[in-house]
């Protein structure tokens, strides 16, 4: 059987041909691509007035924002400085019956911290309520201090709700160990123990500082015990982790949380706790841990647990 051949072109050269056909018509294809493309980028170009007016706006956003910031934080220092002097009035007070004039000034204080925590708040609402400062740089930082001076100023729900509203909308922000332990003590406060212990968890799961750890362990610690004796081992945890820090400055407010925790685990362990399990503790706590291991000894360390275990096999 004879092959055609078409017109002299094998495969190959039917090939190639169709290819430089293709290329020829490609060329003109995408220099008008490329043309109606830059007519369009052209259309669409940023105009710099624009631009300028747009950046202009920007900066004017942000010094609104650090203007609110500045004063909100300049008048609840001002709050602050005068619930320090109502303080020092206070320990005045309790020392002995105070002269009218310091009862006078007491009173003028109280006045001006109020006024000045109000205008506070007024301050951080601006700040944390305008829709075009959603993402200035203060706005978290203003919810926790706006939440703060709520709480101060004695309403608590509000409190709750912008304490919320940082957890919801600044989940990353530095204060959230903070809110969440802040939460905890409101709960704690209207007995939602429950709702205490999963808070001071929260706070838990995002600091690493150990003053702000400390005070979450003990919270729970105090809400688990307040949930009964089924918790009692759960609250000895969270002391004993507290113990195994280590020690803070005397003076410091950690260092009461500390030792008042110290106190409460000796009269867990007396009263709940496995004697061997304390002297193992209080064994691996240094010389702190011995000095506790004998309290807990002259109380009669394992005294309750001996009797809880008597009262069970009696009924």
């Amino acid at each position: 059987m004879a092959i055609v051949e078409f017109g002299g072109l094998g495969p190959r050269d039917v090939r190639y041909a169709a290819s430089r056909a293709l290329r020829a018509l490609w060329r003109p294809a995408l220099a008008l691509t490329l043309a109606v493309t830059s007519a369009a980028c052209a259309s669409r170009a940023v105009d710099p007035a624009t631009t300028a007016e747009a950046e202009a706006a920007y900066r004017d956003t942000l010094a609104r924002s650090a203007r609110l910031w500045k004063r909100a934080e300049t008048l609840r220092a001002q709050d602050q400085a005068a619930a320090i002097q109502l303080y020092v009035l206070d320990e005045a007070e309790a020392t002995g019956s105070p002269p009218p004039l310091l009862k006078k000034r007491r009173r003028a204080l109280q006045v001006e911290a109020a006024a000045r925590r109000a205008e506070a708040i007024v301050a951080y609402r601006a700040l944390v309520d305008a829709p075009d400062l959603r993402s200035a740089p203060e706005r978290s930082r203003a919810l926790f201090a706006l939440a703060l001076s709520l709480q101060d100023a004695g309403k608590a729900e509000e409190a709750k709700k912008r304490y919320r509203q940082l957890l919801e909308e600044h989940p990353e922000a530095p204060a959230t160990p903070e809110a969440y332990l802040a939460l905890a003590n409101l709960a704690f406060a209207d007995g939602d123990l429950d709702e205490a212990v999963w808070r001071c968890d929260g706070s838990l799961r995002r600091s690493s500082g150990a003053g702000l750890r400390k005070r979450a362990l003990y919270l729970k610690a105090w809400s688990l015990r307040g949930l009964g004796r089924s918790h009692n081992r759960a609250a000895m945890e969270a002391l004993r982790d507290i113990v195994r820090m280590r020690r803070s400055d005397p003076r410091s407010l950690e260092a009461q949380i500390e030792d008042a925790a110290a106190q409460e685990l000796v009269n867990l362990y007396t009263d709940h706790g496995d004697p061997d399990q304390a002297e193992a503790f209080f064994a691996a706590a240094g010389p702190r841990g011995a000095k506790l291991l004998a309290l807990a000894r002259s109380r009669g360390l394992g005294t309750g647990r001996r009797l809880e275990r008597l009262d069970r096999k009696i009924y």
